[in-house]
C-alpha cells in the first residue's frame, strides 16, 4: 500500500496539465507587415479612335515583382469616390454591351474599350475625361485582400495619398 501512494504521489507530481513541450516548429510565413504596395492615378483620359486605348509607362518609382498583382479600377463617381476593378461592363439599349479593360507588362499599362456597339458613336461620357487608378499589390498581400474593394486595397497598402501621373 505504501508502495502505491508512494507511485500515485510521485505521478501526480511529475504530471503538468500542458503536457510535455515538444520540438521547437519551423518559422511560419510573414505577416502583411512590412509589405509595400503602390497605387498610382492616370487621370482624365479620353479614348479616341481608331483604337480606343491608352498606353501609360508606369512612373520610374513603380516596380512590378514576378509575384506582384495589378488591379486596375475606374473612377465611377466623384462624390464621394467611388473606384470599380476593371474589367467594367456597361448595358447599353438593344443588347449591346461597352467593356472597359486593362492589361498589362512589368513597365506599362494598357486600357481599353471594346463591346459590341460602334465605338465611334459613343457619347463623350463614355470616352472622355476618365480617370484610372492602377494598384500594383504584392502577391502575399493581396490573397488577404477583396481586390474588388478598392478602399480595403488602400487601406491595407497603407496608402494616404496617390500619385497623378499625366
Amino acid at each position: 500500500m505504501m508502495f502505491s501512494l508512494l507511485f500515485i504521489a510521485i505521478f501526480l507530481m511529475s504530471c503538468d496539465k500542458r503536457g510535455p513541450a515538444g520540438p521547437q516548429g519551423p518559422e511560419g510565413p510573414a505577416g502583411a507587415d512590412g509589405l509595400t504596395g503602390q497605387i498610382f492615378e492616370v487621370p482624365d483620359v479620353s479614348f479616341a479612335a481608331p483604337d480606343y486605348t491608352i498606353f501609360v509607362n508606369f512612373p520610374a518609382e513603380v516596380v512590378v515583382d514576378d509575384s506582384d498583382i495589378v488591379m486596375a479600377y475606374i473612377r465611377e463617381d466623384e462624390m464621394p469616390d467611388i473606384w470599380k476593378p476593371l474589367p467594367k461592363t456597361v448595358l447599353l439599349g438593344g443588347g449591346d454591351f461597352l467593356l472597359y479593360d486593362y492589361d498589362h507588362t512589368f513597365f506599362d499599362i494598357n486600357f481599353y474599350l471594346d463591346g459590341t456597339v460602334d465605338l465611334a458613336g459613343l457619347d463623350p461620357s463614355d470616352t472622355d475625361n476618365i480617370t484610372f487608378r492602377v494598384a500594383v499589390i504584392p502577391a502575399e498581400l493581396a490573397e488577404m485582400l477583396d481586390l474588388g474593394n478598392f478602399n480595403q486595397v488602400m487601406d491595407a497598402l497603407q496608402i494616404e495619398h496617390v500619385h497623378k501621373i499625366n
